[in-house]
């Protein structure tokens, strides 16, 4: 192959092929008629040159490993240190390369995000039965088909929850079934008999269908496939049952969440007793009983 034509096939300038040559990286190209004539040989070793360069050696470093492999078996424990010590070198950087990604398309979809989903907000100055249907009214968007309400069942003895009389001219509005999960910490909530009673107690099956959605297993097991942490997570079977799904949340302090209000309903709200100690344990168990020896630090 003529200089032009090596040139064009691995898009190295003429003038770096003479370079590599006069180096010692190439040997003598034997010359027809005073014009270079690349073998085979001379682009393998092109192409080796190419390869160490992107792997991160100097072109010193490779002259001394074509250096070494002219004499022989000898010298192949030496070739060996040179490349496994590159590769260390090379799998650091890619390392901190796949980090820098990372960070970079996390910043890319939290701003697409801001551009795409800015939220419309609306709040009523007087918090009514009536005024909740307004606001849901104000939405525009009709919830289609079999309707869930997520909503917290509220713990024996806690104020903090949201009572079924209050929500029920909304929930009857959209023709929905509330829906609840079992909790992954020890009370009234985290075994499905326990959490029936409590169902009871606070009276909600008195207005409104409700729908403990992992009352009985197996959970419905979702794929995570880009999760750097998790890979799977579990929920209530019964959440493949609905269509369209309302939120109704009361605001909440958390002691590892800061405030918890209609995400947080979402994605440990819907999650089976399983997948909330899953996702508190960063994956390591999905054992309640498991729970507060493995969470993270």
């Amino acid at each position: 192959m003529k200089i032009s034509e090596v040139s064009e096939k691995y898009n190295i300038p003429a003038d770096t092929l003479r370079y590599y040559e006069k180096f010692g990286l190439i040997d003598n190209v034997s010359k027809i008629s005073g014009v270079r004539n690349y073998s085979e040989e001379d682009c393998s070793r092109i192409e080796f040159i190419i390869c160490m360069k992107h792997a991160g050696l100097s072109l010193e470093d490779i002259k001394t490993f074509i250096n070494l492999n002219k004499e022989g078996d000898k010298t192949i424990p030496a070739r060996l240190k040179i490349l496994e010590h590159q590769k260390k070198i090379l799998e650091d950087e890619i390392k901190n390369k796949e980090k820098t990604l990372d960070y970079l398309n996390y910043k890319i979809n939290l701003y697409k995000g801001m551009i795409i989903m800015k939220s419309k907000v609306y709040f009523i100055k007087e918090i009514t039965p009536e005024n909740i249907i307004k606001a849901y009214e104000a939405l525009g968007k009709k919830l289609e088909g079999k309707v869930a309400v997520k909503m917290h069942s509220g713990e024996h003895g806690n104020q903090n929850y949201l009572r079924p009389e209050f929500v029920q001219d909304v929930i009857r509005h959209v023709g929905g079934t509330v829906v609840e999960c079992n909790t992954a910490y020890e009370g009234a909530r985290n075994t499905t008999e326990k959490h029936r009673e409590l169902i009871k107690e606070h009276e909600w099956e008195k207005y409104f269908p409700f729908d403990l959605m992992d009352a009985d297993g197996p959970d419905l097991e979702l794929d995570i496939p880009n999760g750097k942490i998790l890979k799977k997570n579990y929920v209530g079977k019964n959440l493949a049952n609905y269509d369209s799904m309302m939120v109704l949340s009361h605001f909440k302090g958390h002691a590892m969440g800061g405030y918890g209000g209609a995400l947080k309903q979402l994605s440990i709200g819907c999650a089976s007793s399983a997948g909330k100690t899953l996702i508190h344990t960063a994956g390591v168990t999905d054992n309640q009983y498991e729970l507060f020896n493995n969470l993270p630090e």
